[in-house]
């Protein structure tokens, strides 16, 4: 009996068959050469078992037996195949289904068309970091032969670029600006994402600022989401704009009470002299005003310029006690409409007087 031995070979491997055993030979007998032949031999021979045929024993002494041949099994192993997601990366905010895969082990002309690569990392509102990429579900001709074994990609999610620009500020000179909370632009977020704050800071928002332009430095923004961005602050400017020129002046420095003073002033703009009581235009460059009070009389003008600036300027009168009453020389009271009434000019500002009148 001539028996071919049991071997295995691993898919896409060819298997060499030589291996037989014997028994009942006699004497100095023996078998030098069995042909074993297979269907599985071949390296594209698919997982399983298939017979080892043995035949034509060749040997000394061999025409003495009635040979019989038993089969044995040679066992068609699968293959290693290993299927790996590639790395790829995506930018925050945007959304990408993995499709790439290597498939490393593939033998003959075996192919894997399709594999179900899935990541929690692929949708649009996954954070900036790394994400497993999971393979499963080959799909192709001859996978049966391989034992896969899946790999793990990873995808990376990217920040995006977002920008904060503070908002340009006007303030005149003297002002104290405080910078407005919500003073700033933002471009670039997406999802549901917000800045919520944003720390503004110049030094050309206190009072003793020159003229001049400042920055507006934007910083240390706040909200959600934001460690998915990387943040550019852009920096407003802060115009500080100088007052108007003003002067003031008085045709005189020092009046009787009640009479009339001419005020001057300079500059370019809008005028307004204060308090308006006894003066003729109180928005007028220049105007006459009545000088009424005791010891001083004090009027101030205000200049605002086109841009809104405003300044301030005062003009001080001496007020001499002098008693100055201006009364009416001639008193004709004929019903003629000339001179009908006794009048006497400025008396209002000499609440205690008293006025006699004698024939």
């Amino acid at each position: 009996t001539i028996t071919a031995t049991d071997v295995s070979k691993t898919y896409g491997a060819a298997a060499s068959l030589t291996q037989y055993t014997t028994s009942g030979l006699l004497n100095s007998d023996l078998v030098s050469d069995v042909a074993l032949s297979s269907t599985g031999s071949s390296a594209t021979a698919t997982l399983g078992t298939y017979a080892i045929t043995a035949s034509s024993a060749i040997g000394t002494g061999l025409s003495n037996y009635t040979i019989t041949y038993a089969n044995g099994t040679l066992t068609v192993n699968p293959a290693a195949l290993t299927i790996r997601a590639n790395n790829i990366n995506k930018f925050y905010g945007l959304t990408l289904n993995p499709t790439v895969f290597t498939a490393t082990g593939l033998l003959n002309s075996d192919v894997v068309s399709g594999v179900t690569l899935s990541s929690t990392g692929s949708l649009a509102t996954a954070h900036v970091g790394a994400y497993n990429i999971v393979s499963s579900n080959a799909t192709g001709t001859g996978l049966s032969n391989y034992t896969i074994t899946y790999s793990n990609g990873t995808l990376t999610v990217l920040p995006i670029s977002l920008t904060i620009t503070a908002a340009n500020q006007v303030k005149c000179q003297g002002d104290i600006l405080t910078l407005p909370p919500n003073g700033y632009g933002v471009n670039g977020l997406v999802n549901s994402d917000a800045v919520t704050g944003v720390m503004l800071t110049s030094a050309g928002t206190g009072s003793g600022a020159a003229a001049g332009s400042y920055s507006i430095v934007p910083s240390a923004a706040v909200g959600t989401g934001l460690s998915n961005y990387n943040i550019s602050y852009i920096n407003g400017i802060l115009t500080v704009n100088a007052l108007p020129a003003l002067t003031a002046s008085a045709s005189s420095t020092s009046m009787s009470r009640g009479r009339n003073v001419t005020l001057t002033a300079t500059g370019t703009g809008n005028f307004a002299w204060t308090p308006a009581t006894g003066i003729v235009s109180p928005n007028s460059a220049i105007t006459e005003a009545r000088v009424t009070g005791r010891n001083t009389y004090t009027v101030n003008v205000t200049l605002t310029a086109s841009n809104g600036c405003r300044n301030m300027a005062s003009v001080s009168i001496d007020i001499i006690d002098d008693f100055y009453v201006d009364p009416a020389v001639v008193f004709t009271p004929n019903g003629d409409g000339i001179n009908d009434r006794f009048v006497i000019k400025n008396l209002d500002q000499y609440p205690q007087n008293k006025l006699q009148v004698f024939d």
